[in-house]
């Protein structure tokens, strides 16, 4: 097994110990997920299962890092140069102070 899918299936294992998911509600987004390829997370948000922002903190949580919300941080045009463009879009990373 690779480790997508070891990280996957932790993450799932997750949001069951947490009581954040059902069995029957994983079960359920992992047979639309066979149908379509779409994304495990995407599903469980688009059923309503959760909420996007408890599986941002639920990934958060997995890999030990901060989620931080941009929505009133100015970002110094200089800090958005120290990474290159194709870097922050690669990684899907935005700096945002020094």
């Amino acid at each position: 097994m690779n480790n997508i899918a070891t990280t996957k299936q932790t993450v799932e294992r997750l949001m069951l110990q947490k009581g954040l998911l059902s069995d029957e509600q994983l079960e359920k987004a992992k047979i639309i997920q066979a149908q379509t390829l779409e994304r495990l997370e995407n599903i469980i948000v688009r059923l309503g299962f959760l909420a996007e922002r408890q599986v941002l903190d639920l990934w958060a949580e997995f890999l030990g890092i901060s989620v931080v919300d941009l929505t009133n941080i100015k970002v110094d045009a200089k800090i958005l140069q120290l990474i290159p463009e194709y870097q922050a879009k690669q990684y899907k990373m935005i700096p945002y102070k020094r």
